[in-house]
């Protein structure tokens, strides 16, 4: 049970990282439980994308693997590592039946992947998206419309083994430069991006701290799911982002007089040392 808080904690204070995990004794033969899979649409296409993103202040750059499932109603961008995960456990004969050791096992497959924790769901009939996030151990979601003003450019450039275009934008906050794909006629891409005549295969602001670029284009395995998990708070795009900005540029602030706080011998609370952690956010405005 020590090993499993343990494992909770370093999730709620860092970026998901798939790393080895070990879990012994009884723990390792107790069941897990996992939330039900909702059926959101089904995939035409397939895009994985390696996102990486710098940190000045810490001097540190991160990379994560996330992929982008496209539907007739709905496309699905989350983290890629999850997504595998959860590949693998609905191919299992009885899930109810998976125990923490045979899920941990799984997990391992993945060590040293870098996930993020956000889900981003594009409603393509309502031109809105639904946004999916965490900040320490609440989960909130916000609504958003997401309107680019694209300036389509005459450059050329192969990405991914396809031919792309070039496009041009600032939205909030950041100058952007995309590379889209005629040839795949999807107004899509990662994150929030999209609005333009073929899927965005490449992506990065003009200060080279945030680059998207698509890695595998493919026939999809997978139809776009979604874990049903208990109903995250609702709040506002830029409640959110300050929210986070402020937990990520102090996470002890924001612990302290939780439960997860940290105990002395005589039951009292113990001081979180200040301390920023690694934060870059896309959006500045």
């Amino acid at each position: 049970m020590k090993t499993l808080i343990a494992l909770l904690l370093i999730s709620l204070i860092s970026p998901i990282t798939y790393g080895q995990i070990t879990v012994k004794g009884s723990a390792a033969d107790q069941y897990a439980k996992f939330s039900p899979l909702e059926h959101l649409d089904q995939a035409t296409l397939e895009c994985i994308y390696e996102y990486t993103v710098k940190d000045p202040r810490l001097q540190k750059t991160e990379i994560y693997y996330d992929i982008l499932q496209v539907g007739k109603r709905v496309s699905k961008y989350a983290a890629y590592p999850a997504y595998r995960v959860d590949s693998v456990m609905c191919r299992m004969e009885d899930i109810t039946k998976v125990t923490f050791g045979q899920f941990t096992a799984i997990s391992n497959q993945y060590e040293g992947w870098k996930a993020s924790k956000y889900t981003i769901v594009k409603d393509h009939r309502t031109k809105t998206l639904s946004y999916y996030d965490r900040v320490f151990t609440d989960r909130y979601v916000y609504p958003d419309t997401i309107v680019i003003g694209w300036k389509l450019s005459d450059g050329t450039k192969i990405v991914c083994g396809y031919a792309c275009r070039k496009a041009t934008a600032t939205f909030r906050g950041r100058a952007w430069t995309a590379w889209y794909a005629t040839d795949i006629p999807v107004s899509d891409g990662p994150w929030k991006f999209g609005g333009l005549p073929g899927l965005i295969l490449q992506i990065e602001d003009a200060t080279g701290d945030q680059h998207f670029t698509a890695i595998s284009i493919r026939t999809p395995t997978e139809n776009i799911s979604m874990r049903k998990r208990s109903e995250p708070f609702k709040t506002t795009r830029k409640r959110f982002n300050k929210q986070l900005n402020d937990y990520r540029s102090d996470p002890g602030k924001i612990m302290s007089g939780s439960p997860l706080a940290g105990k002395t011998v005589d039951g009292k609370e113990m001081p979180v040392p200040k301390r920023q952690l690694f934060h870059n956010p896309i959006e500045l405005e």
